[in-house]
């Protein structure tokens, strides 16, 4: 798994505000937020650190980070 571009990672507690549903791909609750330098500048996305599947729409608000991958998540 390459983490050249991370800047940091964030596991979100399950009872918090910034809490994750599951992967929709494997079902994993290993997910949480990345940081990273994106072509902008920083940006957030969520990664499935099970399976690898990727979130990222290069949110530079970790909040739109959490909404996306949360409503991606929704079966």
């Amino acid at each position: 798994m390459m983490l050249d571009d991370v800047i940091e990672i964030k596991k979100a507690e399950p009872d918090s505000q910034w809490r994750l549903r599951p992967c929709k791909k494997c079902r994993s609750e290993n997910v949480a937020y990345e940081h990273y330098n994106g072509r902008g500048g920083a940006a957030w996305r969520v990664k499935c650190f099970d399976c690898g599947y990727t979130v990222d729409k290069g949110n530079t608000v970790r909040h739109d980070a959490q909404v996306n991958w949360n409503k991606d998540g929704k079966v």
